[in-house]
């Protein structure tokens, strides 16, 4: 393709394939699945579509991957809410799954404030520094 313009028939289908493979991996697909589906030789191939449609498009990879997993999580939660409730045989399990996938959220989101924590350290005795190098034994040094 090079020497080729960028917009010619045959460069933008490439990018649109690349992009198909990168929609398909975004939802989970492995990439001989993505390979078999879109004609790729292996998974190498589609791979490598992969990896150039994340070049290509990584204005904002990171933030798309958080509303993707975002989006995953509320799917999962919905799917096993139906189970909790009054007059559910298996309520705490799921209760417990729920917890857990509420947790992940917050990680993935930062919604959790670090914790205030106030550490006092009391030293005895001399503070010992250990100097590591090539050229020299490890010698104590003392201040």
């Amino acid at each position: 393709m090079a020497g080729e313009s960028k917009t010619s028939k045959r460069r933008l289908a490439a990018r649109d394939r690349w992009l198909d493979a990168l929609e398909l991996r975004k939802r989970g697909w492995t990439f001989e699945r993505i390979a078999d589906e879109l004609g790729y030789a292996g998974p190498g191939g589609a791979y490598q579509a992969v990896m150039k449609a994340l070049k290509a498009t990584f204005r904002e990879p990171v933030e798309e991957m958080r509303r993707l997993e975002s989006a995953r999580l509320d799917e999962m939660q919905e799917k096993i809410s139906v189970n909790v409730g009054p007059g559910k045989d298996d309520g705490l399990p799921v209760v417990d799954r729920v917890l857990r996938i509420m947790d992940r959220r917050a990680k993935l989101l930062g919604l959790d404030m670090p914790s205030e924590q106030k550490i006092e350290v009391t030293q005895k005795g001399p503070l010992v520094i250990v100097r590591k190098s090539k050229e020299v034994e490890d010698e104590p040094l003392e201040r």
